[in-house]
């Protein structure tokens, strides 16, 4: 089969409406990185740096865009840099080690309303209703 061109009458506008497809914004409320680093009472062994709050933020961003913890450690840290945050991210071991004790999966059945499962209208649905304070 022949393909039909369709002539572009407008370029300036069409080129950057095909940069626009490729952009990805993030907004996060300043008042989250109040509570990044961890406050409470430090017990025997090792010292828990991060707050749950700051190790929630990078399993969440795991679980929707399915990506392995050192990948999650990676997009965590280039997102901060873009909004010049000078804090310290999670690495993958202490993400891995406090994912046993956090349960995410209770609060992503609590956004969603069922249990999560990763297919592509779940990411859409926990994304539509994460509120935005919460990330």
């Amino acid at each position: 089969m022949r393909a039909y061109k369709q002539k572009i009458t407008n370029s300036s506008t069409y080129n950057n409406s095909l940069k626009q497809r490729g952009r990805l914004d993030f907004w996060i409320d300043k008042d989250i990185f109040t509570n990044w680093n961890y406050k409470g009472k430090q017990t025997k062994g090792s010292k828990v740096i991060y707050s749950d709050v700051a190790i929630e933020i990078a399993l969440i961003f795991s679980y929707v865009y399915s990506l392995p913890l050192r990948q999650t450690e990676g997009f965590l840290s280039s997102l901060l840099q873009l909004h010049n945050y000078q804090l310290t991210v999670p690495d993958y071991t202490t993400l891995c080690r406090r994912k046993r004790t956090l349960d995410v999966s209770k609060k992503l059945k609590k956004w969603n309303g069922k249990e999560p499962r990763r297919t592509d209208e779940q990411v859409n649905t926990i994304e539509d209703k994460i509120p935005m304070n919460k990330i």
